[in-house]
């Protein structure tokens, strides 16, 4: 029974610290367009009055910031869980 509630807190964690970087990821790569571009990013990258070198740049660049920022979140949030709890994350199913 403990373990499954650590389970869906380190879950909730997860998730949470996820959208968390989602967002200041989205947030960082617009600002980052803008200074280089000196234009508002693609809205819709798929739409066909947008320039494909446009489009694909910055779907790899998104790509590849959420990512790593992905990556960076759920280690930060294991470090965070670690010294709370003094145990490694619970292992998620899937």
């Amino acid at each position: 029974m403990q373990r499954s509630v650590e389970r869906r807190v380190w879950q909730g964690l997860a998730v949470l610290s996820g959208a968390a970087a989602a967002m200041a990821t989205r947030r960082a790569m617009t600002m980052t367009w803008r200074a280089v571009r000196h234009e508002d990013p693609p809205l819709h990258p798929s739409d066909r009055g947008v320039q494909l070198t446009n489009a694909v740049t910055w779907a790899v660049a998104t790509a590849v910031g959420m990512a790593v920022s992905r990556v960076l979140a759920e280690r930060a949030a294991a470090s965070g869980w670690r010294s709370v709890t003094g145990a490694p994350p619970p292992e998620l199913p899937g």
